[in-house]
């Protein structure tokens, strides 16, 4: 093996037969090798950058060699552009990149589009299967062509790269237009046998490579030969242009030989670090850097002697008069014509703003991420372009899995024409506040979110996309329907509640009077069988009353009911009695806190649950409600109060039938009605009281069921109540 040949396998990890010539021309390879370092390798543009577009652009050969031997490069046969910290590509990225069309037209013109609305020149090259690099690409396989969109699409770089980083790129077109050439003419130059055993072992890679339709040697081949010798005067142009590129640009270009002695500096260095060319020439690069990074300068050389290029190397500088200048720095050997390594060559690019302005990005990206809202942007063709780590948690996907999709998924498609909607208000420059909807979570559900929705712009004021704040209010609008509901429905709850109140007094006072006559003993025949009949009429009476709370009752159905609302609807009605005694009445509620039932009804029981506890507790008294869940199936409301408590006479007869026995004021069809409403809601009731001189009060427990289909509770269930 050569030492041309040695030195082409150590920057590529393998040897491609593309460099292995003739033994009798080794000027040639020298010249070609050369050719390669300064255009392809050496280049300063971007290592996997400069390996996708030399692929794209393989494209266009009838011979296969070139695109096959860079394909092996991208997937880790040897090193993209020479580079061996570039990370391999998957076999699919590679597929996508050969799949595209070469766009033309219409879709040119949108290719042409996206460029024109990106700020330049591009600060960062981007990154591989974006949309821009598929534009750029677009443009840069017209260039190369020379269609006859080739001078718009010229210009469109130009905008996005700016004078020097063009020449750069269109040295790189230069290049890869010579290797086309150089193997149409060189037959004998054949697949390596690393490049034959990865087609053989992808069939749609060797499909995209050989099957091609761009690859057309009776159009894309022919044009290439006809413009060969204008390519090379380009070529010979180009490179006849970097003198001037060097003293036109805005960064820094340095020389140096291997002792840190500059050799070269140009008009930007001299205004980046404030010392002339003849300040400079012939003086230590240590003059610019400050003591505490001299040691950056022994390992820059290391590197350098192992023959690696140092990219974007972020560091600082110190300028004549002292100031702090941060630098982003590429390095490059510089070689004479048999390889030796004899200098280097550094750009160093001003980045002070721009670190400026990352240090305030990073703080918007922390506010970003650790917002509570879902804040997603998204671009003008409704494609989610970022997606914080609050969207991930109310909407349930990931941000790998949702960015690129359409933000279509997460609208029913009920809703769908307010997308449109929504667009046409944004292109109208207009901000869209509090806006209500429901959206579609990952596993189905939906949700009320209310979004805030902001327009954004270029810097020439054209709008791009959007951003969207969306707040989750599904359980604000769950207890808005649920206070809506318990309103309708506290209608008939009243009626009742008055009712059971109206009836109650005057059916105790004559089940009293009866209750006195029956027993009296006193009474002749005749009294005692007006006594029997007096009893009949209260029978009767408490017959009339059940059915006509049945009435009230039937007229509701049964629905989910959420507790905190229906007890906030039971306290505002009850607002002004509260007030006037100077209850404290704390509402305590734990997990879902939800029933299933008859809300008519619930809100009839609770009611008087509470009424009975401001009446018991007296001035300034205290009550506690509290709803807790005991298990998935079974909630419990207990409501408390300070007041004298009760009997054990009076506990132990409070739900019993009100008229079979003689009954202590208060403890009548209020509590009779509530234990019939919790029956026929499967659940049970309890009171809990005490009267002593520690502790008195009455506790009064209701469990029901969470949901319909639950049932009766199960006896341990029913024991939780006690």
């Amino acid at each position: 093996m050569s030492k041309l040949e040695q030195r082409v396998g150590d920057r590529f990890g393998v040897l491609p037969n593309f460099f292995c010539l003739s033994a009798e021309t080794p000027e040639i390879n020298e010249k070609l090798w050369g050719f390669a370092e300064a255009a392809y390798l050496d280049n300063p543009l971007p290592s996997l950058f400069k390996e996708r577009l030399f692929v794209r652009l393989s494209r266009f050969c009838a011979v296969r060699y070139c695109i096959a031997r860079h394909v092996g490069f991208l997937v880790g046969l040897g090193r993209p552009s020479g580079d061996a910290r570039t990370r391999a590509q998957s076999v699919a990225e590679v597929v996508q990149l050969l799949r595209g069309s070469f766009p033309r037209g219409s879709e040119l013109q949108l290719c042409l589009s996206l460029c024109a609305s990106c700020p330049a020149p591009l600060v960062e090259i981007p990154r591989p299967g974006s949309q821009i690099e598929a534009a750029i690409f677009a443009l840069a396989s017209h260039v190369f062509l020379q269609t006859p969109d080739a001078a718009v699409c010229l210009d469109a770089l130009e905008r996005l790269f700016g004078a020097v980083r063009l020449q750069y790129l269109l040295l790189l077109l230069a290049f890869v237009r010579a290797a086309h050439y150089w193997t149409k003419i060189h037959p004998e130059i054949a697949l390596e046998d690393d490049i034959k055993q990865l087609l053989a072992a992808h069939e749609e890679l060797a499909d995209c490579i050989f099957n091609d339709p761009e690859a057309s040697s009776d159009s894309f081949t022919q044009t290439l030969l006809d413009e060969l010798p204008v390519l090379r005067q380009r070529a010979d142009r180009a490179i006849g242009l970097l003198a001037a590129i060097v003293d036109s640009s805005n960064d820094a270009i340095v020389g140096k030989d291997l002792n840190g002695i500059v050799t070269a500096w140009n008009p930007a260095a001299e205004k980046m670090f404030g010392y002339t060319t003849s300040e400079m020439i012939g003086r230590s690069i240590m003059t610019i850097i400050p003591p505490e990074l001299q040691h950056e300068e022994v390992d820059i050389m290391r590197r350098l002697r192992n023959n690696e290029r140092i990219d974007h190397f972020e560091t600082y500088r110190l300028a004549k008069d002292g100031r702090r200048v941060d630098v982003s720095l590429t390095i490059s050997p510089i070689k004479d014509a048999t390889g030796k390594l004899v200098g280097a060559s550094k750009i160093a690019r001003d980045i002070s703003d721009r670190l400026s302005a990352a240090d305030t990005s990073l703080r918007l990206a922390a506010i970003v991420e650790s917002s509570d809202d879902a804040i997603i942007g998204k671009d003008l063709d409704g494609i989610i372009t970022s997606w914080n780590a609050s969207a991930t948690r109310i909407f349930g996907y990931e941000a790998e899995e949702i960015v690129g999709q359409s933000v279509l998924r997460l609208i029913p498609r009920e809703l769908h024409f307010e997308e449109p909607m929504i667009l046409s208000r944004l292109r109208a420059g207009e901000r869209i506040d509090h806006f209500e909807s429901r959206r579609l979570r990952k596993d189905g559900r939906l949700i009320d979110v209310s979004l805030t929705i902001s327009p954004i712009k270029d810097p020439s004021g054209k709008f791009i996309g959007a951003s969207k704040i969306a707040r989750d209010i599904t359980e604000r609008k769950r207890m808005e329907r649920a206070l809506v509901e318990t309103e309708k429905l506290a209608v008939a709850g009243r009626m009742a509640a008055t009712l059971a109140h109206e009836v109650n007094n005057p059916l105790e006072a004559i089940m009293n009077l009866a209750f006195l006559l029956e027993k009296d003993a006193s009474l002749s025949s005749s009294g005692r069988a007006y006594a029997e009949t007096l009893l009949e009429q209260v029978r009767r009476a408490s017959e009339i009353t059940r059915q006509t709370l049945s009435f009230y009752r039937g007229a509701s159905l049964a629905t989910e009911v959420y507790l905190p609302a229906l007890f906030a609807g039971i306290l505002s009605s009850k607002k002004a009695k509260i007030k006037a005694k100077n209850v404290i009445v704390r509402v305590e509620c734990d997990g879902n806190s939800r029933t299933w039932g008859i809300a008519g009804e619930l809100s009839q029981l609770f009611s008087n649950l509470v009424e009975n506890a401001i009446d018991a507790v007296g001035f300034e008294g205290h009550i506690r409600i509290r709803c807790r869940d005991l298990n998935a199936r079974v909630v419990c409301i207990s409501i408390s109060d300070s007041g004298g408590g009760m009997s054990s006479e009076t506990v132990q007869r409070a739900f019993e039938p009100f008229f079979t026995t003689k009954r202590e004021k208060g403890t009548g069809l209020g509590l009779w009605v509530s234990q019939g409403i919790v029956r026929n809601h499967g659940g049970k009731i309890r009171i809990r009281t005490r009267q002593s001189t520690r502790w008195h009060g009455t506790t009064i427990s209701v469990l029901l069921p969470t949901e319909e289909a639950s049932g009766v509770l199960n006896r341990s269930e029913r024991s939780a109540a006690d």
